[in-house]
């Protein structure tokens, strides 16, 4: 058995994911097993289908059952419980792959919390999260901001709680996911990359030289907004409409209403748009001024030091 800290919870699970910190801990707060899975839930109050097909769901009271077309059956059981039942020959980095994302948007939500769906960073003392539609960009301004030796915190799910100081941004694991093009424009070489499963083609960039371990409060959301401009644009976001870009970037936010999450969830974007400032970014879609943007936030952050 293996056991890592992820986010803000301990894990058990039956083999290994290279890329999550190890724990010296016994003792988990998720138990992750491999064992046989019905085809269905008693009292289903919800099913779907997403990704163009390859994802279904349904849920009861405390449990969700995700059939992941030619991938496998994951069973959260009672919020604390996962058990995989793989499809042969999958690998364990393509079970991973859902395990990490998908299913802990579950299990973060039946146990009280939610997830900006972005990329954190930690600059200065308090961290920043780029959050957006898929591809715009996020992965690609954090790697670049990591090169500026700025320590990451989370990639693609940002996990918030709050406590005593205000809203805070736990640790998910030291890599970056990077699509092809974004790999070749930052100037790495494929060769030296792993893919992150055998079924996507992005690539690892690991980062444990540059991985922030405890909690950091955050302090900005940029969102990243593609256009037909030749220039990047920064306007600062109030009330509802600040209120609006949380609702609409967090993690697997269609999941909320099968799980009758509606109220907590607009209390808890409520609670961080009281506490952060929320800005958006238009960048040019067909022009790479990575280094243009990464000049502004920087400069945006000082402005409200």
């Amino acid at each position: 058995m293996y056991y890592y800290k992820v986010y803000n919870v301990t894990i058990k699970v039956p083999f290994a994911i290279p890329e999550l910190v190890g724990t010296g801990d016994d003792q988990a707060d998720i138990i992750i097993k491999e064992d046989g899975v019905s085809n269905n839930l008693e009292n289903i109050s919800g099913s779907g289908d997403f990704f163009g097909g390859t994802l279904q769901y349904q849920i009861n009271s405390n449990d969700v059952l995700l059939k992941i077309d030619k991938i496998g059956k994951y069973w959260i059981k009672d919020k604390k419980t996962i058990i995989i039942d793989r499809i042969a020959g999958v690998s364990d980095a393509d079970i991973a792959l859902y395990l990490l994302g998908t299913c802990f948007a579950y299990i973060i939500m039946l146990n009280g919390g939610f997830a900006i769906h972005g990329s954190a960073i930690k600059i200065g003392e308090s961290c920043v999260i780029f959050t957006g539609d898929s591809g715009v960009g996020k992965s690609t301004t954090a790697a670049r901001l990591i090169e500026k030796r700025y320590s990451l915190l989370a990639d693609d799910v940002c996990v918030i709680t709050f406590d005593t100081e205000g809203a805070i941004v736990h640790p998910a694991y030291p890599q970056l996911k990077l699509w092809d093009n974004s790999v070749e424009k930052l100037g790495y070489d494929k060769a030296d990359l792993k893919t992150v499963s055998d079924s996507w083609q992005k690539f690892r960039l690991s980062v444990k030289d540059i991985y922030h371990t405890i909690p950091v409060k955050i302090m900005h959301v940029f969102e990243l907004i593609p256009s037909d401009s030749e220039e990047i644009q920064c306007r600062t976001l109030q009330g509802l409409d600040k209120l609006k870009l949380l609702l609409a970037n967090t993690y697997r936010n269609f999941f909320i209403p099968s799980l009758n999450l509606e109220k907590s969830h607009f209390q808890f974007c409520t609670q961080l748009a009281q506490q952060i400032e929320v800005k958006q970014i238009e960048r040019p879609r067909n022009l790479f001024l990575i280094d243009e943007l990464i000049e502004l936030v920087e400069s945006e952050i000082k402005m409200c030091v």
